[in-house]
This record gives structure tokens, C-alpha cells and sequence, in this order.
């Protein structure tokens, strides 16, 4: 089973049916993006729409995912690999996401004190520099956060 297959299969039942991705997407309340994901094979759909999906597109669980001479327990070993695997790919976005926000964090802060000392020693701290100086921090404090939130995500994964 391979999400390539999976969404190729999704695709071509769904053009049989001469439903479009947003027609699809709007049974299932989602975006017509993520069935776009699905169909290109660059994500699996989420195990809990999983049922849905296969309903839509009218057949079973089993069917959608290549699976229909295999066992119940088969089943459920194999929905559980690809729920594992797609949780271990949210992971490693969210671990990049959370590493690109800290070094824009620390880059911002470095360039944050260099222009404070350059302007300090130029004599230049006007109304300018001050608003400038609130808004850099602000975006600052912000990366921040969301690295910090980020961290949390993970955690809870």
C-alpha cells in the first residue's frame, strides 16, 4: 500500500463518478487542497475521515486501500502503519517549522541589538528608531511564540 497508489485510486473513482476534487471535498468538509494531497500521493487522507472518504467515493475502507483479501486485523495493522507514518511526517514539519522560527528569532535579535548599538552610537534614537525597534521585538516575541507552541505540538504528538 503507497500513498501514490491510494491517490491515484481516490482520483480515478472520483473522475468515474465525474465528481471534482472541490465536489469531493465539500462531502467530506475539507479543502479541495487536501484532495489534491491525496491524489498526487504527497499525504494520506487523515485516519478519521478515512470511513467518509471511501463512502463518498462508494466503497469500503478495505477497497480504498488495496486491501480487500486481507483480514480485519490485517486491516487495523495497516491503517495504524499509515496513521504512525503520517504522524512522524507531521513531526518532521513541525520540527523544521520550529527550527526555522528560532533561527529567524535569533537572526532578528542580532540584527535587533546591532542597529540598536549602531543608531546609540550615532546619536540617531528619534521617533523612528523607536517605532522601528517596537515592531522588530514585536515579531521577535512572536517567532518566538510560535516556536515555543510549536515545541508544545510536538511534545503532544
Amino acid at each position: 500500500m503507497d500513498k501514490k497508489e491510494i491517490g491515484r485510486k481516490i482520483s480515478a473513482i472520483r473522475k468515474e463518478q465525474g465528481m471534482t476534487q472541490k465536489e469531493l471535498a465539500e462531502k467530506l468538509h475539507v479543502t479541495d487542497k487536501s484532495v489534491s494531497k491525496w491524489e498526487t500521493g504527497t499525504h494520506f487522507p487523515d485516519i478519521a475521515i478515512m470511513e467518509d472518504l471511501a463512502t463518498a467515493l462508494g466503497i469500503s475502507v478495505a477497497e480504498l486501500l488495496g486491501l480487500e483479501n486481507v483480514s480485519s486485523e490485517e486491516l487495523i495493522s495497516e491503517i495504524t502503519k499509515i496513521s504512525l507514518e503520517e504522524k512522524e511526517e507531521i513531526k518532521k514539519a513541525l520540527r523544521f517549522r520550529m527550527k526555522l522560527n528560532m533561527v529567524t528569532t535569533i537572526v532578528l535579535a542580532t540584527f535587533e541589538v546591532y542597529f540598536f548599538w549602531f543608531l546609540h552610537n550615532n546619536g540617531l534614537q528619534g521617533l523612528e528608531y523607536r517605532v522601528f525597534t517596537i515592531g522588530l521585538l514585536g515579531a521577535i516575541g512572536g517567532l518566538f511564540s510560535n516556536a515555543f507552541i510549536t515545541f508544545k505540538e510536538i511534545k503532544e504528538l
